[in-house]
């Protein structure tokens, strides 16, 4: 009885080891690692700065930036959700998801620095869901009846209005 009690200790260390592995691995809420994370947040941070220096031609290049990556977001594995506020400038850092009809939910992406992420469903495949959002800017929402097709993946903007 004491062999079975050492082997189980043995299978549950082995587990939570492989675990703590994974989770160190993955440590950011899209699933990306941190080296992964420091490369968007260092691009992030050459466009703030871009936009900082006050001319307005840097800020219409951003958004030119934005659009011109919008247009060529490839839409081949999962549903392109672009995030905006009313006046047309992106929502960075937003939590986006989709659930399906049984609420199951794909794992929450972050929006990029032009506020697209790519989304696929619990599935896999196309199918129709509504889409989350889980971290919205503080005093704004935003449209929760927003559903995709089960025709195919699409390209899908969700606009941020500030909240009543």
């Amino acid at each position: 009885m004491s062999m079975i009690k050492k082997w189980i200790s043995i299978l549950a260390a082995a587990t939570l080891c492989f675990g703590v592995a994974v989770f160190a691995a993955c440590d950011n809420d899209d699933g990306s690692s941190s080296s992964e994370s420091s490369s968007s947040v260092e691009s992030s941070s050459v466009a703030e700065s871009s936009e900082s220096e006050g001319s307005n031609e840097s800020s219409s290049a951003t958004s030119n930036a934005a659009d011109e990556a919008w247009a060529n977001v490839d839409i081949s594995n999962g549903y392109a959700i672009r995030v905006t506020y009313e006046n047309g400038e992106v929502a960075a850092n937003v939590k986006v998801q989709i659930c399906d009809t049984t609420g199951q939910c794909s794992l929450p992406k972050r929006t990029d620095a032009n506020g697209i992420t790519i989304v696929t469903p619990p599935s896999g495949t196309p199918e129709s869901c509504h889409v989350e959002l889980n971290s919205l800017p503080e005093g704004y929402t935003y449209d929760q009846n927003i559903y995709t097709s089960a025709a195919g993946y699409e390209k899908i903007v969700v606009v941020l209005t500030p909240a009543a």
